[in-house]
């Protein structure tokens, strides 16, 4: 065999395993894809991608539109999201002024709440504190005195009061903010 054949050979080899490899890449993308779009799809939704970079479903008049807390986490849950979890008061401006422009009359359930804990000890959906004395709040160390000391208390907004953080019962009927997990940015 030539010297030319068997770099002929040789470089087709190259070629066919640098194509093989280029096709499997393709295909682990393709692949990846296909499982993000499976496993972050929220069943045809309309969503909502705020200035943050955070992409959130704002509910409307569709069914499901108004539930109590318990209701909406089931919701966002079956939908492949949490309830929203506005831990910044930038992120919590977006929020407001996106639900005011949806339903400014509108009350808005997010994810916070102290059912299943302590009176007082609120979590967001990953499990962070929201503490008491969180700036978030509208009123000073939250207002959970002002309720049953039975009732579950859960975080909502209300666009026509302020770009804050309030609480009612969980079983008081709102509207629903989802928001897409951090796996499918």
């Amino acid at each position: 065999m030539s010297l030319s054949v068997l770099g002929l050979l040789l470089f087709s080899s190259a070629a066919a395993a640098e194509n093989s490899c280029a096709e499997v890449l393709a295909e682990v993308r393709s692949l990846k894809s296909a499982l993000k779009e499976l496993l972050c799809n929220p069943n045809g939704l309309r969503m909502h991608t705020l200035d943050n970079g955070e992409t959130y479903f704002f509910s409307t008049t569709h069914v499901g539109s108004v539930l109590n807390w318990y209701g909406a986490m089931q919701f966002c849950k079956s939908n492949k999201m949490d309830l929203a979890s506005p831990k910044t008061k930038e992120e919590l401006t977006l929020l407001v002024r996106k639900s005011k422009e949806i339903d400014a009359e509108a009350t808005w359930h997010l994810s916070a709440t102290d059912a299943g804990r302590e009176r007082g000890d609120f979590r967001w959906a990953d499990g962070e504190v929201l503490p008491l004395n969180s700036s978030l709040w509208l009123a000073p160390h939250a207002n959970f005195r002002n309720f049953l000391w039975e009732e579950k208390l859960c975080v909502y907004i209300d666009p026509e009061q302020a770009e804050k953080l309030q609480l009612h019962n969980c079983v008081v009927k709102s509207h629903i903010i989802c928001q897409l997990p951090a796996k499918c940015k």
